[in-house]
């Protein structure tokens, strides 16, 4: 199955981690567009956090909506691969001494 006309199939486009946080944002907004109420909210709250690099807000988003039990495999693959864009993200920012970042990475640490 090919995908947006980019030549990606499903399974490509799934082990794929996205190359930045617009991209991952973008990535989230599309798997949850039919979630439920409240994953969807917290999907639109994380593209958001994800977009303006409001690093705290994304993670913690991101974690509640891992949390969910609804999941299905195309979401949960998605939701990893934006949270590892997000964590490689957060590791560049922290070394350039970011507070944001340092933060995070703590809350990040904290939450697993």
């Amino acid at each position: 199955m090919t995908l947006f006309g980019c030549g990606m199939s499903e399974d490509e486009r799934l082990a794929r981690t996205p190359k930045n946080l617009s991209e991952a944002a973008s990535e989230l907004e599309l798997v949850f567009a039919d979630a439920d109420s409240a994953t969807k909210e917290n999907a639109a709250i994380a593209t958001q956090a994800l977009r303006e690099r409001n690093y705290d807000k994304a993670v913690v988003s991101i974690m509640y909506i891992r949390n969910q039990d609804n999941l299905t495999f195309e979401q949960g693959m998605i939701l990893r691969n934006s949270m590892v864009t997000l964590q490689q993200d957060l590791i560049r920012a922290a070394e350039d001494g970011d507070p944001k970042a340092i933060k995070a990475n703590v809350l990040l640490r904290q939450m697993k």
